[in-house]
Order: structure tokens, then C-alpha cells, then sequence
């Protein structure tokens, strides 16, 4: 599971050309209680602690700029097929936008940048990208008007 969620942050950050947003993606994933309890844990590792709210803040705060980016590939990991790397990526996704309400409006920030992103991935040849990017599409859709979606408006009839 480890291997399979470092793999997309590390994706991530070299996405966004900035591999130092890999150690602040790796403190919000490791926000369970069990790994709190490690000794190797990436915050005690770092040097970091992730009992302060005021770290996982800051963090929250200097990722903003890069959200744009962020949201779909996160979005996709949290529906890898590999269940270990969905759990590891969505207590990532909970860390970095919250969850529930704020979560859901972030999405509609960036709505359409992460369905042109997620819809490109789709298509992708790696059945992982595409399996993850389907389902994250199911779930950013639903209860959405054809508008919303940035579909145009109605057909003239023929």
C-alpha cells in the first residue's frame, strides 16, 4: 500500500515540477491514529509534529496554488483499484481538502479542469488510470445539471 500511495504523490509532485510538495503530500497522509503511535512515521522523520493543527494548516494553505493540479490525480488515487492505496490516498484527500462539504467545494472550483483532466485519463492506456478516472468521474457528476458539466445549451431540432 505504501509503495502504491508514495507512487502517485510522487507523481504528483513531479507533475507540478516541485518534488518538496511530496514530503507535505506524505504528512497529511499519514494523519491516522496508527501511524501517530509509529516511530517511523514520515512526521517523526521530518522532524515534524501532526498533532498541531497549525502544521496541517499551513500545509493545507501552501498547497493551495496547486489544487487545480492536485484534485484530479488525488480524485483518481482514491479510486485505485488497489485497496490499501484508495485508503492510504483518501485519509490523504480527507487531510488535504477537508472533507464533506469543503471537499465537495473544491470540486466545484475546479470542476471543469478535473473533468478535462480526469476525462484524459480515461482514456489512458494504464487500466489502473483509467478504472480510477471512471469512477471518479461517477462520483463528481452525480446530482450535476448538463450545464454544470460545461455542456452547452439545447440542440436545435433538425
Amino acid at each position: 500500500a505504501a509503495l502504491g500511495a508514495f507512487r502517485e504523490m510522487a507523481s504528483a509532485s513531479v507533475v507540478l515540477g516541485r518534488p518538496d510538495i511530496l514530503y507535505s503530500l506524505m504528512l497529511l497522509s499519514v494523519s491516522l491514529p496508527l501511524w501517530q503511535k509509529s516511530d517511523y512515521n514520515a512526521a517523526t522523520l521530518l522532524g515534524k509534529s501532526i498533532d498541531s493543527s497549525g502544521d496541517i494548516g499551513e500545509i493545507r494553505i501552501a498547497l493551495r496554488p496547486h489544487l487545480e493540479k492536485l484534485i484530479p490525480r488525488l480524485l483518481r488515487a482514491c479510486n485505485d483499484p488497489n485497496k490499501q492505496t484508495r485508503e492510504q490516498m483518501s485519509t490523504l484527500w480527507i487531510g488535504l481538502t477537508g472533507g464533506g462539504a469543503e471537499a465537495r467545494s473544491l470540486i466545484n472550483k475546479y470542476l471543469l479542469s478535473t473533468l478535462d483532466s480526469l476525462m484524459e485519463d480515461a482514456a489512458s492506456k494504464l487500466w489502473r488510470a483509467r478504472v480510477g478516472s471512471c469512477v471518479a468521474l461517477a462520483e463528481i457528476i452525480v446530482g450535476r445539471s448538463w450545464q454544470d458539466l460545461g455542456g452547452g445549451g439545447e440542440l436545435d431540432s433538425f
